[in-house]
């Protein structure tokens, strides 16, 4: 059970971030344009809002438009150290959420300890982040699709194994749990009492709504990709 939790806490933090991104996008529109006081000396230089937020995740945005933009600032030194130090933060925290539902699964399941299981699923993961990496470098000609294996990766998790993974935890919630199960999971145990009035609104959503709207969701990122 708590491998289910693990999993519907990290689609919930990725659900965050996406909501953060497209808000950003919305809000300054995708023709964006950043004046500096710096910049105006040398003449009005526009930056288009995806080369200083990745509206697309992309690392290069992190790694090379960022470092230039606070080498123009006042104290951008220490912005872009604060800044980096930030970001290895959410790596980290990021990472140890998505690490745990593997985790949770070969503790539970497969009865391992936690230390056997975190060294079974690093020497499964490590390959394949170092050809990520690699394909920054030595590797970016290597195509998948007319991918870099980290975009190819990146847009595979993204579009489908996250949106499939969903929709097998609605179905499961849903249809496999039995109704009191989950109301007890909704309650915090029956200590949360206003989440008990929510839940008859709640049920048909998770057991109808939800189910649908992934599955659109799914269909759409297929066609985009077609």
């Amino acid at each position: 059970m708590e491998s289910v939790e693990y999993f519907m806490v990290t689609v919930a933090a990725y659900l965050v971030f996406m909501i953060y991104k497209s808000v950003v996008y919305v809000a300054a529109g995708n023709e964006f344009r950043y004046y500096s006081p710096v910049l105006r000396k040398y003449g009005s230089q526009s930056f288009q809002l995806r080369l200083l937020l990745p509206v697309y995740p992309h690392p290069v945005s992190f790694f090379q438009t960022l470092p230039y933009i606070f080498s123009q600032m006042p104290l951008g030194g220490l912005v872009a150290i604060l800044f980096f130090l930030s970001l290895i933060v959410a790596a980290l925290t990021s990472s140890i959420s998505l690490f745990e539902v593997g985790v949770a699964y070969l503790s539970e399941e497969k009865k391992m300890s936690r230390k056997k299981a975190v060294g079974v699923l690093f020497v499964l993961i490590w390959p394949v982040g170092i050809l990520c990496s690699l394909s920054f470098g030595p590797l970016a000609d290597v195509k998948i699709f007319g991918n870099t294996i980290f975009d190819f990766l990146d847009k595979f998790s993204a579009n489908f194994l996250m949106t499939i993974g969903s929709l097998l935890v609605v179905l499961f919630v849903g249809w496999k749990m039995k109704k009191p199960d989950v109301l007890d999971e909704f309650t915090n145990g029956g200590t949360i009492n206003k989440n008990a009035r929510l839940f008859k609104f709640v049920w048909p959503i998770i057991r109808y709504v939800a189910p649908l709207v992934i599955i659109a969701i799914f269909l759409s990122n297929l066609l985009k990709i077609s």
